[in-house]
């Protein structure tokens, strides 16, 4: 007994480290995204969140996901942009940020009923919203 004690007490600090360098590699992913995107390398950002993988997008920080939408927007990508959306639903309801890259995707990408959508369902609208709304739909017009 006191040696699965031993143990448990041993793999504790592996478990915590490679969780904490899970965390840390996930912050360093966002920031990196975002130093990638604001040199408007906005391919090799969207290449780096490839290498970690979509699978692990409900992990990431809604920072790390702002930036990923905004490469998206950037290059065109609405189709990996409407994938991310469908994978991360449940956190744009609650982050207004999130909400905003992602009505300013569909506008950027021309899918103004989709911007337009996410804007009705949204309940904290921010100034922010409103103004990529109308920048949306002043571009589209017949």
């Amino acid at each position: 007994m006191a040696t699965s004690l031993l143990s448990h007490c041993l793999s504790s600090p592996k478990v915590f480290l490679k969780r904490f360098s899970n965390i840390k590699s996930y912050i360093n992913l966002g920031t990196e995204m975002k130093l990638l995107n604001d040199k408007k390398q906005f391919k090799k950002a969207l290449a780096l969140f490839d290498q970690h993988g979509i699978n692990n997008i409900l992990t990431l920080s809604n920072f790390t996901i702002t930036q990923v939408l905004k490469a998206c927007a950037h290059m065109g990508d609405l189709q990996r942009g409407k994938i991310i959306h469908n994978l991360i639903a449940s956190k744009t309801k609650n982050d207004i940020h999130v909400s905003s890259t992602l009505i300013h995707l569909y506008v950027h990408c021309a899918d103004i009923a989709s911007a337009q959508s996410l804007f009705d369902s949204t309940k904290n609208k921010t100034p922010a919203m409103y103004g990529i709304m109308m920048k949306g739909n002043d571009s589209f017009k017949d």
